[in-house]
């Protein structure tokens, strides 16, 4: 009798312990909760992070091909056809852009200007070609953007932009990204 009491006693004392360890009604599934609220707020931090280090990527990206058009273009002899060579400096800021500068890129858009403000010669004078979206248009007397230099020096601008969007899941913001580079035209006619 004596073994079955305290076997009885041991067993109240296990499921004693047990029952004071759980929790009230009210506080059932509130670790449930407080993971959801966690998880959705780590999700959207993680989320954000990838599309903002995309867009720097990106904006890396575009700085690069500006960088890479600009020094083609100022040793690449302009030879008689300045449209020509816009076309063939534009190319090289599209194709050295790894694909963020294709025609259905969003809000792409690609400006090539050979700047001799001074120059007279139909090849020797200022004139671009701007892109956008797979589209060009050659224009003359017309720089991409005022750069304050002077009027009697030959050069290169490129400026190259697209859009994209970073996101958190629930916010998504459209962000332009552009690059503008200048180079003085090195090579002589």
């Amino acid at each position: 009798n004596r073994w079955i009491r305290m076997d009885q006693q041991s067993n109240q004392r296990q499921h004693g312990d047990r029952r004071r360890l759980n929790y009230s009604d009210d506080e059932r599934g509130a670790g449930l909760v407080e993971f959801a609220l966690i998880s959705s707020m780590l999700v959207m931090l993680v989320l954000g992070t990838v599309t903002l280090g995309m867009s720097f990527h990106r904006s890396l990206t575009l700085n690069s091909s500006a960088h890479e058009a600009v020094r083609y273009g100022s040793t690449l002899p302009v030879e008689g056809n300045l449209n020509a060579w816009l076309n063939a400096v534009a190319n090289v800021a599209i194709e050295s852009a790894a694909g963020e500068l294709g025609e259905n890129a969003p809000g792409q858009h690609v400006c090539v200007a050979y700047v001799y403000p001074a120059g007279v010669g139909d090849h020797d004078r200022t004139a671009s070609i701007v892109e956008t979206e797979g589209s060009r248009v050659i224009t003359a007397g017309t720089p991409c953007f005022d750069d304050s230099r002077p009027g009697t020096e030959r050069r290169i601008q490129v400026q190259v932009g697209r859009e994209t969007d970073v996101s958190t899941g629930v916010y998504t913001k459209k962000v332009t990204l552009n690059s503008v580079q200048i180079a003085r035209f090195e090579r002589a006619d």
